[in-house]
Protein backbone atom coordinates (compact mmCIF):
# COMPACT_ATOMS: atom_id res chain seq x y z
CA UNK A 1 0.00 0.00 0.00
CA UNK A 2 1.21 3.79 0.11
CA UNK A 3 3.19 4.63 2.63
CA UNK A 4 3.13 7.18 5.06
CA UNK A 5 5.22 9.33 7.09
CA UNK A 6 4.43 12.06 9.59
CA UNK A 7 6.49 15.09 10.35
CA UNK A 8 5.86 17.78 13.12
CA UNK A 9 8.16 20.64 14.01
CA UNK A 10 9.12 23.20 16.49
CA UNK A 11 11.94 25.53 15.63
CA UNK A 12 14.93 22.49 14.72
CA UNK A 13 12.91 19.42 16.21
CA UNK A 14 11.19 17.21 14.01
CA UNK A 15 9.98 14.16 15.42
CA UNK A 16 9.11 11.81 12.44
CA UNK A 17 6.68 8.79 12.23
CA UNK A 18 6.98 6.20 10.02
CA UNK A 19 8.07 2.62 9.02
CA UNK A 20 11.76 2.43 8.29
CA UNK A 21 11.86 2.45 4.39
CA UNK A 22 9.96 5.59 4.78
CA UNK A 23 12.50 6.74 6.97
CA UNK A 24 15.06 6.30 5.44
CA UNK A 25 13.35 8.09 1.72
CA UNK A 26 12.56 11.84 3.96
CA UNK A 27 15.99 11.45 5.83
CA UNK A 28 17.91 11.43 2.78
CA UNK A 29 15.93 14.02 1.01
CA UNK A 30 16.61 16.25 4.39
CA UNK A 31 20.15 15.77 4.56
CA UNK A 32 20.28 16.86 0.87
CA UNK A 33 19.65 20.19 2.34
CA UNK A 34 20.46 20.41 5.88
CA UNK A 35 22.53 18.89 8.05
CA UNK A 36 20.86 16.80 10.07
CA UNK A 37 21.42 15.02 13.62
CA UNK A 38 18.98 11.45 13.92
CA UNK A 39 18.06 10.54 17.19
CA UNK A 40 16.51 6.84 16.45
CA UNK A 41 14.80 6.27 19.65
CA UNK A 42 14.09 9.68 21.55
CA UNK A 43 13.43 10.03 25.13
CA UNK A 44 12.34 13.49 25.24
CA UNK A 45 10.51 16.17 23.56
CA UNK A 46 9.84 19.81 23.97
CA UNK A 47 9.16 18.65 27.81
CA UNK A 48 7.90 15.84 27.11
CA UNK A 49 9.49 12.48 27.99
CA UNK A 50 8.92 9.51 25.57
CA UNK A 51 8.13 5.94 26.32
CA UNK A 52 7.79 3.20 23.48
CA UNK A 53 6.50 -0.72 23.88
CA UNK A 54 6.13 -2.96 21.26
CA UNK A 55 2.63 -1.88 20.35
CA UNK A 56 2.40 1.62 21.87
CA UNK A 57 4.00 4.84 22.76
CA UNK A 58 3.48 7.18 25.87
CA UNK A 59 3.78 10.95 26.43
CA UNK A 60 4.41 12.14 30.10
CA UNK A 61 5.36 15.12 31.62
CA UNK A 62 6.89 13.78 34.80
CA UNK A 63 10.23 15.77 34.28
CA UNK A 64 9.39 18.58 33.54
CA UNK A 65 6.16 19.22 36.07
CA UNK A 66 8.92 17.90 39.04
CA UNK A 67 10.98 21.28 37.81
CA UNK A 68 8.11 23.65 37.86
CA UNK A 69 7.01 22.13 41.10
CA UNK A 70 10.50 23.46 42.32
CA UNK A 71 10.85 26.78 40.66
CA UNK A 72 8.10 27.97 42.96
CA UNK A 73 8.78 25.96 45.82
CA UNK A 74 6.16 23.50 45.86
CA UNK A 75 8.10 20.54 45.86
CA UNK A 76 6.98 19.41 49.20
CA UNK A 77 3.58 21.14 48.94
CA UNK A 78 0.64 18.45 49.19
CA UNK A 79 -1.04 16.99 46.29
CA UNK A 80 -4.87 17.90 45.87
CA UNK A 81 -7.02 15.25 44.25
CA UNK A 82 -8.70 18.48 41.76
CA UNK A 83 -7.67 22.21 41.66
CA UNK A 84 -9.82 24.47 43.62
CA UNK A 85 -13.47 24.65 41.99
CA UNK A 86 -13.65 28.77 43.22
CA UNK A 87 -13.27 30.71 39.94
CA UNK A 88 -12.16 34.19 40.73
CA UNK A 89 -13.18 37.15 38.89
CA UNK A 90 -11.04 39.52 37.01
CA UNK A 91 -11.45 42.82 38.33
CA UNK A 92 -12.27 45.88 36.16
CA UNK A 93 -8.97 48.29 36.82
CA UNK A 94 -10.86 50.91 38.88
CA UNK A 95 -11.83 48.12 41.02
CA UNK A 96 -8.06 46.35 41.07
CA UNK A 97 -5.91 46.45 44.21
CA UNK A 98 -2.32 45.57 43.40
CA UNK A 99 -0.78 42.81 45.28
CA UNK A 100 2.30 44.12 48.19
CA UNK A 101 5.02 42.78 46.03
CA UNK A 102 5.48 40.08 43.38
CA UNK A 103 6.08 37.23 46.13
CA UNK A 104 4.77 34.32 43.44
CA UNK A 105 5.36 35.34 39.87
CA UNK A 106 1.70 35.40 38.34
CA UNK A 107 3.06 35.12 34.65
CA UNK A 108 5.51 33.16 34.85
CA UNK A 109 3.42 30.19 36.51
CA UNK A 110 0.37 30.88 34.17
CA UNK A 111 2.89 29.88 31.39
CA UNK A 112 4.08 26.85 32.21
CA UNK A 113 0.53 25.42 33.03
CA UNK A 114 -0.26 26.86 29.70
CA UNK A 115 2.32 24.78 28.24
CA UNK A 116 2.02 21.91 30.14
CA UNK A 117 -2.29 22.24 28.61
CA UNK A 118 -1.35 22.40 25.48
CA UNK A 119 1.43 19.40 25.54
CA UNK A 120 -0.44 16.87 27.10
CA UNK A 121 -2.93 17.52 29.83
CA UNK A 122 -6.30 18.47 28.63
CA UNK A 123 -7.58 18.06 31.92
CA UNK A 124 -5.86 21.80 33.24
CA UNK A 125 -6.71 23.38 29.71
CA UNK A 126 -9.72 24.92 31.55
CA UNK A 127 -8.00 26.39 34.69
CA UNK A 128 -4.96 28.02 31.79
CA UNK A 129 -7.88 29.47 30.05
CA UNK A 130 -8.87 31.04 33.17
CA UNK A 131 -6.13 32.17 34.39
CA UNK A 132 -4.54 33.79 31.76
CA UNK A 133 -7.55 36.08 31.79
CA UNK A 134 -5.60 37.87 34.94
CA UNK A 135 -2.32 38.44 33.58
CA UNK A 136 -2.31 41.93 33.51
CA UNK A 137 -5.06 42.08 37.07
CA UNK A 138 -4.56 39.23 38.87
CA UNK A 139 -5.68 38.72 42.57
CA UNK A 140 -5.15 36.30 45.16
CA UNK A 141 -7.44 34.23 44.74
CA UNK A 142 -5.92 34.22 41.34
CA UNK A 143 -2.68 33.39 42.81
CA UNK A 144 -4.42 30.39 44.81
CA UNK A 145 -5.71 28.79 41.94
CA UNK A 146 -2.79 28.68 40.29
CA UNK A 147 -1.03 26.79 43.28
CA UNK A 148 -3.65 24.64 43.39
CA UNK A 149 -3.38 23.55 39.73
CA UNK A 150 -0.07 22.83 40.45
CA UNK A 151 -0.67 21.07 43.79
CA UNK A 152 -2.96 18.75 41.20
CA UNK A 153 -0.43 18.79 38.70
CA UNK A 154 1.96 17.34 41.41
CA UNK A 155 -0.30 14.63 42.78
CA UNK A 156 -1.33 13.54 38.93
CA UNK A 157 2.20 14.12 36.95
CA UNK A 158 2.56 10.47 35.89
CA UNK A 159 -1.17 10.90 33.67
CA UNK A 160 -0.07 10.30 29.95
CA UNK A 161 -1.29 9.86 26.22
CA UNK A 162 -1.05 6.66 25.01
CA UNK A 163 -1.42 5.91 21.75
CA UNK A 164 -1.41 2.50 20.68
CA UNK A 165 -1.29 0.28 17.20
CA UNK A 166 -4.42 -0.96 16.17
CA UNK A 167 -5.39 -4.55 17.01
CA UNK A 168 -6.73 -5.69 13.46
CA UNK A 169 -5.98 -4.95 9.94
CA UNK A 170 -8.69 -2.28 9.97
CA UNK A 171 -7.65 1.47 8.38
CA UNK A 172 -10.89 2.75 9.63
CA UNK A 173 -10.03 5.92 11.78
CA UNK A 174 -12.93 6.49 14.34
CA UNK A 175 -13.53 10.13 15.10
CA UNK A 176 -15.36 11.39 18.52
CA UNK A 177 -15.61 15.04 19.30
CA UNK A 178 -17.09 15.91 22.69
CA UNK A 179 -17.77 19.76 23.52
CA UNK A 180 -19.51 21.98 26.28
CA UNK A 181 -20.17 25.14 27.33
CA UNK A 182 -20.90 26.93 30.79
CA UNK A 183 -23.29 29.65 29.22
CA UNK A 184 -22.26 32.77 30.70
CA UNK A 185 -19.84 31.83 33.27
CA UNK A 186 -19.38 33.11 36.54
CA UNK A 187 -19.90 36.48 35.80
CA UNK A 188 -23.27 35.67 33.70
CA UNK A 189 -21.36 37.81 30.60
CA UNK A 190 -19.25 35.48 28.51
CA UNK A 191 -19.28 31.34 28.03
CA UNK A 192 -15.90 29.11 27.99
CA UNK A 193 -16.16 26.10 26.03
CA UNK A 194 -14.12 23.00 25.60
CA UNK A 195 -14.01 20.24 23.23
CA UNK A 196 -11.83 17.20 23.30
CA UNK A 197 -11.29 14.76 19.82
CA UNK A 198 -10.48 11.10 20.20
CA UNK A 199 -9.53 8.77 17.11
CA UNK A 200 -9.95 4.81 17.46
CA UNK A 201 -10.43 5.97 21.32
CA UNK A 202 -7.07 7.99 21.87
CA UNK A 203 -6.95 11.65 22.66
CA UNK A 204 -5.56 13.87 19.84
CA UNK A 205 -6.81 17.32 20.42
CA UNK A 206 -8.41 19.66 22.80
CA UNK A 207 -9.19 23.29 23.38
CA UNK A 208 -10.65 25.49 25.97
CA UNK A 209 -11.73 29.29 24.95
CA UNK A 210 -13.51 32.01 25.84
CA UNK A 211 -16.36 32.31 23.82
CA UNK A 212 -16.61 36.68 22.83
CA UNK A 213 -19.92 38.28 22.80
Amino acid sequence: GNLLAILSHHVDDLPVFANMEEFSRLLKGLQEEYEVKVTEDPKLLLGANIQTGEDHILFHQVAYIERVLEEFELTNANSVCAPSTKIPIVPSKEDWDPLEGETFPYRRIVGQINWIANMLRPDVAFYANILARALIRPTRDHFELAKSVLRYLKGTKDYCLKFSAPTDNSKVIKLEVYGDSDLGGNEGKESTYGYLVLANNQVIDWKSKRIGT
